[in-house]
């Protein structure tokens, strides 16, 4: 006797951003899709890149213009994402 495995497709439903809220410094607190939320520190990140395009957003003022689109945090017209 042969058993013979067919591949099932599975469909994975992404998790996404519903909401950011600012929480001070380089603080983001998210709330997700699947109802987890946490606080991001985007310090390091920023503080660490080497890319001149990422680390102008270590102005406190221009890092606080994020926005939700599409299920992503993101800063300016895709300029961080």
């Amino acid at each position: 006797m042969n058993i013979i495995h067919e591949p099932t497709a599975v469909y994975i439903k992404p998790v996404q951003i519903v909401d950011a809220i600012y929480k001070g410094e380089y603080l983001v607190h998210m709330l997700f899709t699947d109802g987890h939320n946490q606080t991001l520190d985007f310090k390091p990140f920023l503080e660490q890149s080497n890319h001149p395009a990422i680390r102008r957003f270590l102005d406190l003022d221009l890092f606080q213009q994020f926005e939700i689109r599409e299920g992503n945090i993101q800063w300016k017209e895709f300029e961080l994402i």
